[in-house]
């Protein structure tokens, strides 16, 4: 399998774009269950794949590739990764826990569920990300004082922060579509 993407590659990147086309279909099924992974929604997941596709017709001529499945794998993971840090519901629990401090538990129903739902999902996370949200979101430190105050390397606070707050979006999510 390995051998036949780097010959449709190959000729893709000497202009035959049916290689490309075939490529395709030897890989959309893979790349949409990744995009159905990280987004619950079919029509979305779909979007996403084909807009992972477009995007590799010229990102792809630029890489030089030794594993196209777990490079593609990569690509399209990353893809979803920043296609939810652009949704509504991630921005809504950005600007909650930007302004955590400042609640008040009687301001309206939403916000008190919001919170709970928020208290809650935080426990389930792994500690290193449960710590990290909690101290950069409620303690409002900066990534190095993270890193400085648990001794983790820098990208490792950054990405425990990011992954963290990933998950407690998809535990939100999930417990909504639950009730």
């Amino acid at each position: 399998m390995q051998e036949e993407f780097e010959i449709l590659i190959e000729n893709y990147k000497n202009g035959d774009t049916v290689s490309f086309g075939k490529f395709f279909e030897l890989n959309k099924v893979f790349v949409l269950g990744i995009c159905a992974k990280y987004c619950k929604e079919k029509d979305t997941a779909s979007d996403w794949c084909m807009e992972i596709f477009e995007k590799l017709m010229t990102d792809i001529k630029r890489f030089k590739i030794e594993n196209y499945r777990s490079w593609l794998y990569v690509y399209s993971k990353n893809y979803c990764l920043m296609a939810l840090k652009k949704t509504p519901e991630t921005k809504k629990i950005d600007d909650f826990m930007e302004n955590r401090l400042s609640f008040h538990p009687y301001d309206n129903d939403e916000k008190e569920n919001m919170f709970v739902s928020l208290e809650t999902n935080l426990e389930l996370l792994n500690d290193e990300q449960k710590v990290c949200v909690k101290l950069f979101y409620l303690e409002k430190k900066s990534y190095q004082e993270i890193s400085t105050l648990l001794k983790y390397d820098l990208n490792k606070v950054k990405s425990f922060i990011q992954n963290g707050k990933r998950n407690l979006l998809i535990k939100m999510k999930q417990e909504n579509e639950n009730e």
